[in-house]
């Protein structure tokens, strides 16, 4: 296991610092947090995270647990992520499930980790979708071999506008993955269904 990152210690003496607040809304707290870690400023979102996440802020339990993770701060992460994933976030529902799966916080929970991110499949998480199904296709952590589900849930996924599901879906098509029979057709129409990038703007000098 590598070293714990400093920017945690950091995030500990600032929380203490920030005790003595003024509280905002846990929704600004999170939006805040989620500026702050776009500019990957670590150290400024994770009390705001952790403030909203006492607060019962859903998705801050989640950004915070993911956080904690990340740093292998792994008791706190599961903790955090717990919360969240019973609250019915369902991000927080996958990031539980990985974190099972990855045997940081103890071994033999695939079942409970497979079961975590079923649930936050059910509820049409892009992201969760694509995890599952390559568990599926590949039957890793336990999971029987599938790959008519795993085209299944990618589809219901892809219909629903997810881009990624729709490049894997034409990836699958279009290699023959995991059984799937190619099929050069069908490949080309899910990939007619990727948006183009937006173009970038001429600057236009009068």
């Amino acid at each position: 296991m590598s070293t714990k990152k400093g920017w945690v210690a950091g995030w500990i003496m600032l929380t203490a610092l920030s005790a003595g607040m003024a509280h905002a809304a846990p929704e600004d707290d999170y939006k805040e947090g989620v500026q702050a870690q776009i500019k990957d400023d670590l150290q400024t979102a994770m009390p705001l995270f952790k403030r909203a996440a006492e607060a019962g802020h859903t998705p801050s339990m989640t950004a915070l647990g993911t956080l904690l993770d990340q740093a292998e701060e792994n008791d706190a992460a599961l903790g955090w992520l717990t919360k969240a994933a019973n609250a019915g976030d369902a991000a927080g529902m996958l990031g539980l499930g990985a974190l099972l799966l990855s045997g940081d916080v103890g071994k033999n929970r695939d079942k409970e980790g497979l079961a975590w991110i079923e649930k936050s499949a059910e509820k049409q998480h892009g992201p969760a979708v694509m995890v599952l199904a390559k568990i599926l296709m590949a039957g890793k952590n336990g999971a029987t071999v599938d790959p008519e589900r795993a085209l299944r849930l990618l589809q219901t996924s892809a219909e629903a506008g997810f881009i990624p599901a729709i490049k894997e879906l034409a990836r699958i098509y279009r290699t023959g993955d995991a059984g799937v029979k190619p099929d050069p057709a069908l490949a080309k129409s899910w990939e007619a269904k990727v948006p183009e990038p937006p173009r970038a703007k001429k600057n236009v000098t009068r």
